[in-house]
């Protein structure tokens, strides 16, 4: 029996609108902008689930996420758009903190493929004995530490232990980080600490920077647009994606070519498998493919498959207007109504006399990006994608297929 799991990914980043400053004058607005009272009032803003402090370790984090690492920083808000909505999944459904989102930034810049010196692996840095210990899989054909979807189910169950061994976040990222023994140890001479504040120096030093870290990262990933910072834009294939569970052995390079795509995007959708095989199991491994593809594989695929993520689409149409940058509506076409009683009639988007209407606009805010996916509703034809941040890019596609237009909407903070 198939499972369809939705994810709901509405995010909180929106591109800068205003243009690229010269370096020279980007160093400038930093120094206006980057001072303590800031970066507490709009940490404050977030609303996250420790006490925060602005110390200088969290000021040095920033000013290298927004100065000399700019370029990593970029890199990194793309990878963040091609994983958070997975970490915000897991977040939403064990009702953790939505800040643990930006931990991965902290562990491995958001690479799966990150391995530490001391080799930790994938996301979220798992060591080897812990993986297994929490029921990843490291063998010859895969390492589920570099599988985002199961490397961070497990990461934050693991974190929620730690939450519940030590009753505060600071400590249990700091047990994340160091180890519960170690936490443990301290805690054991510092009887009245409360949170990692309290027994700072007494932590490693890696440790002292860690929940400081994870506040840098939290904030630039919020306010980048403060910094003129741009993440670089993903393709559609790569952030519009289905997750299936399979159960056969299945060789990627086949895949691909059964679904017509490029070997190398299969491989970055699905970089735990190590030679290009997902095994074969009982309990069924994750495949993820571009959303476009389903039916696809869906039509040439023998055997059992369950959906396991699959994105949601949001309907826009140009009445609605809450907690989104653009609204695209159609002023031409003829949309059909839902109505049992009279199903041939039709009437203009923009009428706005009937709330049955429907839109011909599919709003994709799953990813960081926000798109358009463009395509007469019913027809199950896609037109295109555009992105919000191209304007110009959306207006020329719906003008030219659809004869629409794009109408811009004040963001409710």
């Amino acid at each position: 029996m198939n499972k369809k799991w939705t994810t709901s990914c509405i995010m909180s980043f929106l591109f800068a609108s205003t243009p690229l400053l010269l370096e020279a004058n980007a160093g400038k607005e930093i120094k206006s902008v980057h001072n303590n009272q800031v970066v507490a009032t709009r940490l404050g803003f977030l609303d996250m689930s420790f006490r925060v402090k602005v110390t200088p370790v969290v000021q040095r984090k920033i000013q290298n996420y927004v100065t000399s690492g700019r370029e990593k920083t970029n890199i990194i808000l793309q990878s963040m758009a091609m994983y958070k909505p997975i970490f915000d999944k897991f977040i939403e459904e064990k009702n953790l903190p939505k800040e643990l989102a930006y931990l991965p930034v902290v562990e491995s810049a958001v690479d799966p493929h990150a391995k530490s010196h001391a080799g930790a692996v994938g996301l979220w840095q798992f060591m080897a004995p812990t993986a297994r210990a929490k029921g990843l899989a490291i063998n010859g054909l895969v390492d589920e530490r570099i599988d985002p979807i199961k490397s961070t189910e497990k990461a934050l169950d693991y974190l929620q232990e730690l939450h519940h061994m030590f009753g505060d976040w600071t400590l249990a990222l700091a047990a994340y980080n160091c180890g519960p023994g170690r936490i443990q140890a301290i805690l054991r001479s510092n009887k009245h600490a409360k949170d990692v504040w309290d027994i700072l120096p007494y932590l490693p030093k890696e440790t002292q920077e860690y929940v400081p870290s994870l506040i840098a990262a939290t904030y630039v990933a919020n306010y980048y647009d403060k910094f003129n910072l741009r993440p670089n834009p993903l393709h559609t294939n790569e952030f519009y994606t289905t997750t299936l569970i399979v159960f056969d052995n299945l060789n990627l390079k086949e895949v691909s070519i059964m679904l017509g795509m490029k070997y190398s995007l299969i491989k970055k959708l699905n970089p735990s498998y190590k030679k290009g095989i997902v095994p074969k199991s009982l309990k069924g491994n994750y495949l993820v493919i571009p959303h476009e593809k389903i039916n696809t594989y869906f039509d040439q695929h023998v055997g059992d498959i369950d959906v396991l993520i699959s994105p949601d689409e949001i309907l826009i149409t140009d009445s609605y207007s809450e907690g989104f940058d653009f609204v695209v509506s159609d002023k031409s076409l003829e949309i059909p109504i839902v109505d049992d009683e009279d199903l041939n009639k039709s009437i203009p988007i923009n009428d706005g006399k009937n709330q049955k209407e429907k839109p011909n606009f599919h709003f994709l805010n799953d990813r960081m990006n926000r798109y358009i996916r463009i395509s007469r509703e019913g027809s199950g034809e896609s037109r295109g994608f555009a992105s919000l941040d191209n304007h110009e890019e959306i207006s020329i596609i719906i003008e030219e297929n659809l004869g629409g237009s794009i109408a811009p909407l004040k963001w409710r903070v």
